[in-house]
C-alpha cells in the first residue's frame, strides 16, 4: 500500500460525496492520479485508446470501494505501478462534468472527478494496459500543459470541460 498524506477528513467528505453520488446514480465517480517523479519533477501521462488524447491515468471508483483503494487500483490496472512506490501527497480538485445524453453504468448525469498528486521517487517501470491506452511518457509541467491544452481545441465540451480541471490539478500539484 502506498504512503498517504491526504488529511483524513478529506478523505471522509470523499467518501461520503461518492456514496451519495453511487446512490443518486447520476454522476459516475472518477478518480485521476497525477504521479509525479521526484527525481526528475515530470508526471506520468497516457494516451487514452478510447479517443486518442493524452490524459493522466484514471478510473471509475467501485461500489463500496475506498477512494485510495480506487487510486491505487485505477493506477496498477493502467500503468502496473506497484503502489508501494507512490506517495499520495495531497488531494487537488472535485469537479463534475455533466454531459448530456450520457448513460454509463447506470449513470445519467456525468462524471465527478477526483483528482490526487501521487510521487516517486524515481521513474518505475511502466506496463499499459493495451486496452486502456497505446504509449506513455513522462513528461515535465510545461508539456503536461501543452498537451491538456489541447484538448481544449476539440469540438467535444466534455473534453474541454475535462482540460479545465487537469490544468487547475496540475497547477495544484505543483505548489507546494
Amino acid at each position: 500500500m502506498a504512503r498517504v498524506q491526504v488529511k483524513a477528513h478529506t478523505l471522509i467528505a470523499i467518501k461520503e460525496k461518492i456514496a451519495a453520488e453511487q446512490q443518486a446514480k447520476q454522476f459516475r465517480s472518477t478518480v485521476v492520479a497525477l504521479i509525479q517523479c521526484l527525481a526528475t519533477g515530470k508526471f506520468l501521462m497516457i494516451e487514452a485508446r478510447a479517443g486518442r488524447y493524452w490524459a493522466f491515468p484514471q478510473g471509475g471508483v467501485e461500489p463500496n470501494e475506498g477512494v485510495i483503494d480506487a487510486l491505487l487500483r485505477e493506477v496498477r490496472e493502467e500503468t502496473s505501478i506497484d503502489p508501494q512506490e507512490l506517495t499520495v501527497r495531497k488531494f487537488c480538485l472535485a469537479d463534475q462534468a455533466p454531459i448530456e445524453n450520457w448513460q454509463r453504468d447506470g449513470y445519467t448525469h456525468g462524471k465527478s472527478y477526483y483528482y490526487f498528486h501521487l510521487t516517486c521517487e524515481t521513474e518505475p517501470d511502466v506496463f499499459l494496459d493495451e486496452d486502456e491506452a497505446v504509449r506513455y511518457e513522462w513528461v515535465s509541467h510545461a508539456e503536461a500543459m501543452q498537451w491538456i491544452l489541447s484538448l481544449r481545441a476539440r469540438r467535444d465540451r466534455d473534453m474541454r470541460q475535462k482540460s479545465d480541471g487537469m490544468l487547475f490539478a496540475l497547477e495544484a500539484a505543483r505548489s507546494p
